[in-house]
């Protein structure tokens, strides 16, 4: 009797963990996503003009919405391919690797993020994006992404650094 307890229980234990998903299977699929938050802008001194003081300007990214889609590329080494297609045009392609309920993105460029640093200044950065996120319920994804750039308009260079920039995916 004990045996066949335990056998049932095995088989239980068995067929309830088997239906769980995990690492690729886990993450792919066709997702709507909100990315906000906030970066630093900062202007260095000028070359020619050594005793201009840096500026910083912190800075609301504009909010971006668009599909992202994450399909399988390598089941054995959990790997995907992650296409984020904004609602503005922008395509934006990475690979990522799945492990359990956590995602991590390769670092990615999107070449031109607009910001208006003030009423007379935009700029247009070339920025490299980094990150990872978790999954929840199998149905949402919270990323937390960084984001580095530079422009340079004349003799001014201006660094762009975010730390804290979150990206939220919730499955279709």
């Amino acid at each position: 009797m004990k045996k066949a307890f335990a056998f049932l229980w095995l088989f239980a234990f068995m067929a309830l963990t088997s239906c769980q998903k995990a690492g690729v299977n886990l993450f792919a699929g066709d997702y709507s996503y909100k990315t906000t938050g906030n970066v630093s802008v900062q202007r260095q001194p000028d070359l020619l003009n050594p005793q201009q003081v840096p500026a910083t300007y912190d800075l609301e990214l504009p909010t971006t919405l668009g599909q992202l889609q994450i399909a399988t590329l390598d089941r054995k080494n959990d790997s995907v391919i992650v296409i984020l297609n904004q609602l503005n045009g922008d395509v934006l392609v990475t690979h990522a690797r799945c492990e359990g309920d956590l995602i991590t993105l390769h670092k990615f460029q999107h070449d031109a993020l607009s910001l208006t640093v003030d009423a007379n200044l935009d700029l247009k950065f070339p920025v490299t994006i980094s990150g990872y996120g978790h999954i929840y319920d199998q149905e949402t994804i919270v990323f937390n992404l960084d984001y580095k750039g530079k422009a340079k308009l004349g003799n001014l260079t201006y660094n762009l650094k975010g730390e804290d920039i979150k990206m939220v995916a919730y499955r279709n």
